[in-house]
């Protein structure tokens, strides 16, 4: 299975895999050009000791909320370069297999960005990337989304317990809009939106974007 996708960004985008001894699964190219190291040196290496002791509790906060809401997570963590020590790097982390910390997917780049570009829109194609590789890993066989019960049998009046915002973000969602379009378009912040999302799996008893996606979209069911 490949990881390395094309990139028309200037900074190295890294995509990877962690298994449930947090060690390094896959890992793409961009490795070498980010953190100074080969795949080949990655793969079955411990993600921990790359990363600043005093960033390793956000980090483990940042994959229980991805579990927890069934969404990516964007980390700053301090990662250890090969050559020059450790290195401010922007970490998207999200679970392959919804409601499980493992194996977890990773994108990472450089914090420092040139002045032109935008950090919303790079974080964008970060996520973007994880869920591409989310596709791949299930394809291949090393993650299994198990879709919760609730999302199979939810009833058309579910959606009556969301609130008039929570409402139209989930039109939004079912219309294809992500997180950054709809909060520039409803004048909020992305972190509302984040947190009507999640208000709204814990309503309607749902562990992911996907699965309240699917069971909206279902005949009879209305958003």
């Amino acid at each position: 299975m490949s990881l390395h996708h094309g990139s028309t960004l200037t900074a190295p985008v890294v995509i990877g895999v962690v298994d449930a001894q947090w060690r390094v699964g896959r890992v793409s190219t961009d490795i070498g050009p980010l953190l100074g190291y080969e795949p080949s040196e990655c793969v079955g290496a411990g993600v921990l000791v790359a990363v600043h002791p005093e960033d390793l509790a956000g980090l483990l906060v940042g994959v229980g909320h991805a579990v927890e809401s069934g969404m990516s997570a964007r980390l700053d963590l301090r990662l250890w370069h090969k050559d020059t020590g450790w290195a401010p790097t922007k970490v998207v982390v999200s679970p392959l297999d919804p409601g499980e910390p493992f194996p977890f997917g990773f994108v990472a780049t450089r914090a420092e960005l040139p002045p032109a570009e935008d950090l919303e829109t790079r974080l964008a194609v970060l996520e973007m990337r994880m869920q591409r590789i989310a596709l791949e890993v299930h394809s291949a066989g090393m993650a299994v989304p198990a879709q919760s019960d609730a999302a199979r049998s939810l009833e058309p009046a579910a959606t009556a317990s969301l609130s008039n915002r929570q409402t139209e973000i989930l039109h939004r969602l079912t219309r294809g809009q992500r997180v950054p379009t709809i909060a520039r378009e409803l004048g909020i912040s992305q972190s509302t939106v984040r947190n009507h999302l999640s208000l709204m799996f814990r309503k309607l008893r749902v562990r992911s974007q996907a699965e309240l996606l699917e069971a909206v979209r279902r005949p009879g069911v209305g958003a």
